[in-house]
């Protein structure tokens, strides 16, 4: 699954299935079912860790194959698939605000609804009205969002049993200029403080109730620390970057080594924001 994430990081998955439509998703669904074969949905890879023995069963890609993007009046209609940042752009030169907060997220839609994505300019729920989506039964249907349970860097999408198939956004009307100006400056914060070029999986901890887990990292001292061919950026300490030849368990080590430091010097515990995906050899996080 290496090729498939952006750590560049996993081993094989039994079988890999790409949907290119709603129907296909239900199809594919219904026959692990029948099958009785474990299910992984990913979309992107990009704030995931998939293990180094790879995923067993089934596994859903939603990628580019089912990336339709369409605009009536104010609505964004977007498919899992699409790039989150795409959808934003596209919204962008429609003149429709409420999306700027994408720019520089690199992952698909439907992984930044079931991680409610955002940063300093929104996140995913300010303007998300629902989803259509595929129930782990086979069933499809439309989900409004306040059945999602859409929270910081989190929702209830997988408690629920729902695949995310498509999206309807809610936007309002702007001036191109002004939606423009704003997701540039988002830019430019991003390629002086962040890695962007690295193989990487974006911050892989959550912020705390004392801000910036960033912020905490550096002052403890986590920049620069290494795990085989996995080290914590020296531009962003939230940041783990794959120097080559990293592994999972590289990373997933070198994660409770950065949440162990921190501990240590502030007190504060630390959640993982990349989800561990796959067949490990025992539970990666003990929630501490």
């Amino acid at each position: 699954m290496a090729r498939h994430t952006s750590f560049r990081i996993g081993g094989p998955a039994d079988l890999l299935a790409v949907p290119r439509s709603e129907s296909d998703v239900v199809s594919a669904v219904r026959w692990a079912i029948e099958k009785s074969l474990p299910l992984t949905v990913l979309g992107n890879g990009t704030n995931v860790l998939v293990a180094d023995r790879g995923i067993r069963g089934l596994v859903l890609l939603m990628d580019r194959n089912l990336a339709e993007i369409r605009i009536e009046g104010h609505v964004v209609y977007a498919e899992a698939g699409a790039p989150l940042l795409k959808v934003a752009m596209q919204s962008a030169r429609a003149g429709l605000s409420g999306l700027e907060f994408a720019e520089g997220i690199p992952g698909s839609l439907g992984g930044g609804i079931f991680m409610n994505a955002g940063t300093s300019l929104g996140e995913v729920k300010d303007s998300l009205i629902d989803v259509r989506a595929v129930t782990w039964s086979g069933d499809a249907a439309t989900v409004p969002v306040g059945d999602l349970g859409l929270a910081y860097r989190s929702s209830r999408i997988a408690e629920l049993g729902l695949i995310v198939v498509s999206a309807r956004f809610g936007l309002r009307p702007s001036s191109k200029e002004e939606i423009n100006a704003a997701m540039e400056r988002l830019r430019s914060h991003r390629v002086s403080n962040q890695p962007h070029w690295a193989r990487s999986a974006g911050c892989v901890f959550k912020n705390t109730e004392r801000g910036s887990t960033g912020r905490l990292l550096d002052e403890s001292g986590a920049k620069g620390m290494r795990r085989g061919g996995a080290v914590v950026s020296v531009l962003h300490a939230n940041f783990i970057v794959n120097e080559g030849g990293a592994t999972a368990e590289d990373v997933a080590g070198l994660m409770r080594e950065m949440a162990e430091l921190v501990l240590r010097k502030t007190g504060v515990a630390l959640t993982p924001e990349v989800r561990f995906i796959g067949d490990w050899d025992a539970p990666v996080w003990d929630n501490r």
